[in-house]
């Protein structure tokens, strides 16, 4: 229970401040697409990625993320999400996150998970679409959700740009 009445006002603040924030970057918008990643540190580490996912204007977001990773051709972990939040950060990227409902850890089943999506693109002259690793919440006590990140996205505490990898092959369409 919190005793202090100074940290209830700061709570309800920084929720204020959060959903101000988030509303500004939130939009209806469509992300889908697949492709096939490979682990820049271990290049026998590669994925398949498949998203296909949409936001109504009124707030609604449904769709599928699927994630099978290999390990010298070897499926070694597969993952699916249901999507519950979309959230575009700019014209051709894109925060898509929901729960994980099948995993072949159970431990991930029930947890949120997360991926930044950016489309650069058509054609032989663009550059390779980009995505983030897949972020789970694991710890006991830390919500991660869409609205979280683009708080700290909002805030200048993460950047993107630091975590999209570009994808070996494969296309993702980002439409507002």
């Amino acid at each position: 229970m919190l005793r202090n009445p100074y940290a209830i006002v700061a709570i309800v603040t920084a929720a204020s401040l959060m959903s101000l924030l988030v509303g500004q970057i939130s939009k209806a918008g469509q992300v889908s697409g697949g492709g096939v990643v490979i682990d820049p540190d271990d290049p026998s580490i590669t994925g398949r990625f498949g998203i296909s996912a949409q936001k109504s204007a009124g707030g609604t977001a449904k769709g599928e993320i699927q994630w099978v990773r290999k390990i010298d051709g070897q499926i070694s972990a597969i993952s699916h999400v249901r999507v519950d939040c979309i959230l575009l950060l700019d014209s051709n990227t894109a925060l898509v996150g929901g729960t994980v409902v099948l995993d072949s850890d159970p431990s991930y089943i029930g947890t949120t998970a997360i991926v930044g999506i950016r489309d650069n693109g058509q054609g032989l002259s663009a550059l390779p679409d980009e995505r983030t690793s897949i972020l789970y919440s694991l710890e006991a006590g830390f919500e991660l959700d869409c609205d979280t990140v683009a708080f700290l996205i909002s805030n200048g505490v993460i950047d993107v740009e630091d975590f999209l990898q570009p994808v070996k092959s494969g296309n993702f369409q980002v439409s507002p």
